[in-house]
């Protein structure tokens, strides 16, 4: 097991350096001056070109890529163009409601997908199983950013359930964070829990045909008990491994 990880560690540095290589060229060669940028519209030449100097633009690209490999492996991310503050502060500002929204949706996702699959699976081409389609087609059709628009249209301006815009920490007070998570966690949420619907919509449809389960039927056990204890425990397996990789 130890030669296994040590094996994969060694063939993960060649993929990094050549990684961090990209990035660096990529950042260079897409259009725009970051001293233009900074110096502004009203800014002379030679001010644009002291700015250059002193981002050690001018320097040979090799001089650069060193340079910005250090300042990488000691945390230093550099500063905004924009803001003029720093990256790794902006991203410290970030993270906590980045991840408050990512485990919201989540949540969503499951609760909404894995339910909405195994109603649909269980009884294929039934009344849940086109619930299931027209779900997929509008929240796989639609963009997330206009599912939240109309979202927002309904639940917020039409019926005032829930605020337009805001964020209340979770740790802080979890009812009122919950209530600025519901919106945007659903709109991002919705779109994962048609994926995980369909999936285990299949997987479960599989495993229905299966002749264990025709026994189990015939044994005189009850359609819950044989979805639920029989037909979805063999049909989680693939589910599980695609509900892992959503989270990225």
């Amino acid at each position: 097991m130890a030669g296994y990880v040590l094996g994969r560690i060694a063939q993960a540095i060649p993929v990094l350096f050549l990684a961090s290589i990209g990035v660096f060229l990529v950042l260079r060669l897409v259009p725009g001056d970051p001293a233009t940028m900074l110096a502004g519209q009203d800014a002379t030449p030679t001010q644009v070109q002291q700015i250059r100097e002193d981002l050690g633009l001018t320097d040979p690209l090799p001089v650069q890529y060193g340079r910005w490999i250090d300042q990488l492996a000691h945390g230093n991310l550099g500063k905004s163009l924009s803001s003029g503050l720093s990256v790794s502060h902006l991203l410290a500002l970030s993270f906590p409601p980045t991840l408050e929204l990512a485990i919201a949706a989540y949540l969503v996702a499951l609760l909404i997908g894995i339910p909405l699959g195994v109603l649909a699976g269980s009884r294929p081409r039934g009344s849940w199983d086109w619930i299931l389609s027209g779900y997929s087609v509008f929240t796989l059709g639609v963009p997330h950013f206009m599912s939240g628009i109309l979202m927002l249209l309904f639940f917020t301006v039409w019926l005032h359930w829930f605020p337009t815009a805001g964020r209340v920490a979770f740790t802080s007070n979890p009812l009122e964070s919950i209530k600025y998570l519901a919106l945007p966690a659903l709109a991002l949420g919705s779109g994962v829990a048609a994926v995980l619907a369909r999936y285990t919509r299949t997987a479960l449809a599989d495993v229905m045909g299966m002749d264990f389960i025709r026994t189990a039927r015939a044994k005189g056990l009850e359609p819950r008990v044989v979805v639920v204890r029989h037909a979805l425990r063999n049909a989680l397996v693939p589910v599980i491994t695609i509900s892992a990789l959503q989270i990225g």
